[in-house]
Formats: C-alpha cells, structure tokens, sequence
C-alpha cells in the first residue's frame, strides 16, 4: 500500500478515495446535503434542483433524505 492509499484511507475510509456527493440546489444556493465513500471507479456528485425548500421537506420524510 502507497503512502497516498494510506492517506486516502485514513482521511476517507476507502482506498480509491472516491466520493458520491449529494447536493441540494434551492434558489441557486449549493448546500453539501450527504458525502459518502463509494467503490465507483470515480466520483459521483448529484444535484438536486429545487426552488421552495419546504419542497425537499416533503420528500425528507417520504424518502428519509439524510440532512
């Protein structure tokens, strides 16, 4: 194991040190809303896009979106 794996292992949790990135998007503010390992071979950012916050509230409890 390099030093970089090392490093990336113990700052992310995983070896390739790729990361799946949820954010939201609301009246053109970008709000970091989840930051997870993966084992994907690159990193994964997701947007979503809203204009009412109170839109994302409804789908917090439908789909249990982490905060």
């Amino acid at each position: 194991m390099s030093r970089q794996q090392l490093k990336n292992f113990m700052e992310r949790g995983n070896l390739n040190g790729n990361r799946e990135r949820t954010y939201v998007v609301c009246n053109g503010k970008r709000t970091l809303r989840s930051d997870e390992p993966t084992n994907a071979p690159f990193d994964i950012e997701i947007e979503v896009h809203c204009t009412d916050i109170k839109q994302l509230e409804l789908q917090n409890n439908k789909y249990n979106i982490k905060k």
